[in-house]
This record gives structure tokens, C-alpha cells and sequence, in this order.
């Protein structure tokens, strides 16, 4: 199996995340909230594992939230981050969610509060879908991790051509897809923020930059 390294998004999150609150408050500090994906789905697994990593390593973040989302949904997820908000006060400082459409749904629910704003509060999302990628742009959102898709098909057919030579694959690891574990070579996954926006995604013609700039 050939696929992105799910575990390394939530840790480039999580990471992401350190340093942001290393820079508003000079220590890593703060409540945190984990928005995960489909209910058992290994990739939302994979991906809160790694960000779940960099929480536990750091005493001062609290984790006051760690949802699931049936079908990965942005309104779901708008919904959770709305209780959360409201049990807190609106005294979050992170979220960090497994894909762009529930770090859209998030946006909303601070955007309802004043708090869309990257100097307030923290938020990753996964997939660099373009409307987050314009959130990160305009300062609404923290960060996008974008999978890209040019590494995963050469890799592919790297692997296929290697099968069917009748060589042997070397796996990264082994990987449970939810009945057995098989064996799994992953591809490497990018940051995006709005320092190195131009120098990934346009540069590299994923977006372009009149698709980011448009309102």
C-alpha cells in the first residue's frame, strides 16, 4: 500500500501549533481541542496519533476536546467547536483538525465569535482545499498540511513496476487498515502557512495566485 504519512499530518500540526504559542505567549501553554475525522477511519487515527504526540509531550496544553466526526462533517464539527467554545468562555487557544472541511466548520463557529483570526486563536486543517488555503492567506487560519499528489502516483508506479519484476517492496512500516496490518511505504507531506504560501503551493502550480487572492 502506497499512501500520504497520515501520522506525520497531525505532528506538523502539532508542531505548527507549539510555535505559534511559543510566539503569542513565550511558552507552549493553552487549551487545545482535537477535531478528528470518521469514527474508526485509520487515517483519522493515524493523523490524531501524531498530533496527540506533540500534546502529551508539552504538560502546559490541555486537551479539553477530542471528537470524532461521522462522514468528516464541517457542520459537525462547526457544532463541537461551538460547545467548546461556550463551555469555555471562547478561552481556546488551538484547534487542530484532521481535514479542511471541519477546520472550515471551526472558522465559522469562530468567525460568529470575533475570533477568526490567526493572532487569537490556532487552527490546522489537512487537504489544502483552496478555500482554506485562501483562510490561510487572508490570516483567518494557521495552517494547511497539503498532500501532494505528484509524490504519491510516482511512488505508485515505482512500486508497481518493482511488483511486477517480481522484486520485493520495501515497506516504512505496517500499517492496521482495520482487519490486518499490511505493509505501507508513505510519502512526505508539506506545511503550509502564509510565510511559505507562494514558495509551495503556487510556486509548484497546486493553486495559482489569482485562485488565493480571490474573495
Amino acid at each position: 500500500m502506497v499512501m500520504q504519512d497520515s501520522w506525520a499530518v497531525g505532528k506538523l500540526q502539532g508542531e505548527a501549533m507549539v510555535e505559534w504559542l511559543k510566539n503569542k505567549k513565550g511558552k507552549v501553554e493553552g487549551k487545545v481541542a482535537l477535531i478528528m475525522g470518521q469514527p474508526g477511519d485509520s487515517n483519522a487515527i493515524a493523523m490524531s496519533s501524531g498530533a496527540l504526540e506533540i500534546i502529551e509531550n508539552n504538560p502546559g496544553l490541555e486537551l479539553v476536546a477530542k471528537q470524532a466526526h461521522e462522514g468528516w462533517s464541517s457542520d459537525k464539527a462547526m457544532a463541537t467547536a461551538e460547545n467548546v467554545l461556550t463551555k469555555h468562555a471562547n478561552g481556546i487557544d488551538a484547534f487542530i483538525c484532521n481535514n479542511s472541511g471541519m477546520a472550515r466548520g471551526v472558522i465559522a463557529a469562530l468567525d460568529a465569535q470575533g475570533l477568526a483570526n490567526t493572532e487569537k486563536v490556532f487552527v490546522a486543517g489537512s487537504d489544502a482545499d483552496l478555500v482554506n488555503i485562501q483562510f490561510v492567506s487572508q490570516g483567518k487560519q494557521s495552517v494547511e498540511i497539503w498532500k501532494k499528489i505528484s509524490p504519491l502516483a510516482e511512488t505508485a508506479a515505482e512500486v508497481a513496476i518493482t511488483l511486477a519484476k517480481g522484486e520485493e517492496v520495501k515497506a516504512d512500516k505496517m500499517l492496521n487498515n482495520g482487519f490486518v496490518d499490511v505493509p505501507t511505504i508513505v510519502t512526505p507531506v508539506v506545511l503550509v502557512s502564509k510565510d511559505n504560501l507562494e514558495s509551495t503551493i503556487i510556486a509548484e502550480g497546486f493553486y495559482t495566485k489569482e485562485q488565493v487572492d480571490a474573495k
